[in-house]
């Protein structure tokens, strides 16, 4: 694939990014590919789509796949198009892999 910018790539399309807070908790934010993205998330697209891409997951098709998220220790939230900001679905439901939290940060 010929290497194309943020805004080539997700226009209006799903993208999963991740953020750490003070505590070291850490949240996939799945855009529904209208949600907005903090600036210092485009230039690392590749790096946030690597690790999304990364977490083992059963191919479920669903909104269950929330749950199988929150499993692998992350925090998920949503954005809702015509409902305001990005909404938490989830939490974890267990320890994040050490492997994962790695590929993440």
């Amino acid at each position: 694939m010929p290497h194309l910018t943020f805004s080539e790539r997700f226009c209006g399309l799903e993208f999963d990014w991740f953020a750490q807070d003070a505590e070291g908790n850490i949240g996939l934010f799945s855009t529904a590919g209208l949600g907005p993205v903090p600036r210092n998330v485009p230039p690392h697209f590749q790096d946030h789509d690597r690790a999304a891409l990364s977490i083992d997951l059963p191919p479920t098709g669903s909104l269950a796949v929330w749950e199988d998220f929150a499993r692998q220790g992350l925090y998920v939230f949503d954005w809702q198009p015509h409902q305001g900001p990005y909404r938490k679905l989830k939490q974890p439901e267990g320890d994040m892999p050490a492997a994962l939290r790695q590929d993440v940060l």
